[in-house]
C-alpha cells in the first residue's frame, strides 16, 4: 500500500468513526458537529483562521524563544556565579518537587 492509498483510508476511516460516534451517541451539532460542517466553515472562513493561526503560531514561538533565551541565561550565570548557584538550588529544589496539581490550580485561581 503507497502512501496516498494510506492517507486516503486514514481520512475515510476518521470520517467513518466519527460519523458513528456522532450517531451512537446521539449528539447534536453543537456538541459534535459532523465532518462536512466542519469542512464547510474551513472553506468559507479560512481567511479568518489563517490569520489566527498566524498570529497563534508567531506567539507560541516568541514564547518559546524568551523561554530559551532565559533559560540559556540562568544555565551560564549558575555556571559560573557560585553565589547564584548556592541562591537558587533550594528553590530549584522545591519548585522541581511540586506537583503539577498544585501549581495548576494556584495559576487557575490568581482571577479569583
Amino acid at each position: 500500500m503507497n502512501s496516498r492509498t494510506a492517507l486516503l483510508l486514514f481520512l475515510v476511516s476518521v470520517a467513518v468513526i466519527w460519523y458513528g460516534v456522532i450517531w451512537i451517541g446521539q449528539l447534536a451539532p453543537i456538541v459534535l458537529p459532523p465532518p462536512h460542517l466542519v469542512v464547510m466553515v474551513i472553506a468559507k472562513e479560512w481567511s479568518a483562521l489563517l490569520y489566527n493561526t498566524v498570529v497563534t503560531l508567531g506567539t507560541a514561538l516568541i514564547g518559546y524563544f524568551f523561554a530559551n533565551l532565559i533559560a540559556i541565561l540562568l544555565a551560564i550565570s549558575f555556571l559560573y556565579l557560585s553565589w547564584l548557584r548556592s541562591l537558587a538550588t533550594p528553590w530549584v529544589i522545591v519548585i522541581k518537587n511540586l506537583p503539577i496539581v498544585s501549581v495548576a490550580s494556584l495559576q487557575s485561581h490568581e482571577g479569583i
